[in-house]
């Protein structure tokens, strides 16, 4: 399978910034208490990213599109078709892939994207393609108080991203514990 990265767009800088406004904010210290900044990092999250193709009843052209599928939680995102593509490179901090690709959910979730403006479900084509792989960069911010917590910082845009937190949270104990699994070599099977 194809696997690619994007280039993170947001400078380490701005994330802590960013950070550092959000738990200043009165409403976070009242949710959260008074924690503070630690340590940040930045992360790949991988998606799986699908090619589809819509035609519906309303629009005289086909649109050719990508829907990305995030592996942990299966939240969607569609993507610009001309988003660019960096190869993917030893020494990117990349999590583990979570569950499978399910061009199903791809479906589904185009379809329903398309039937709120679309009136007519008869009236509308997809085909969902093979996919690819996808790391999209993250900024992680781990935050002391009387718990410990963190933020995730969408590396494209510079946008707290309150949904992902617990796809990053999956992704970090699966690499812990891929980590912790002994190899061949160390088992002693040859």
């Amino acid at each position: 399978m194809e696997k690619y990265c994007l280039k993170p767009e947001v400078a380490q800088a701005a994330a802590v910034e960013t950070m550092h406004e959000h738990i200043a904010n009165w409403i976070s210290k009242w949710f959260n208490g008074k924690k503070k900044l630690r340590s940040i990092e930045m992360v790949f999250l991988p998606y799986y990213i699908f090619p589809y193709q819509l035609q519906s009843r309303s629009i005289n052209e086909t649109i050719d599109g990508l829907i990305g599928i995030e592996t942990y939680e299966s939240h969607s995102v569609i993507l610009p078709v001309e988003q660019r593509l960096n190869e993917l490179k030893a020494g990117v901090p990349v999590l583990p892939i979570g569950e499978e690709a399910n061009p199903k959910l791809a479906y589904d979730a185009v379809y329903s994207e398309a039937f709120i403006k679309e009136k007519r479900r008869s009236s509308i084509r997809l085909e969902v393609g093979s996919p690819f792989l996808l790391y999209v960069p993250y900024w992680i911010g781990y935050l002391k108080g009387k718990e410990t917590d963190m933020l995730v910082i969408d590396g494209l845009s510079g946008k707290i991203d309150i949904k992902l937190k617990d796809s990053v949270m999956k992704a970090f104990l699966k690499e812990a514990e891929l980590q912790s699994k002994p190899t061949g070599a160390e088992t002693g099977a040859i």
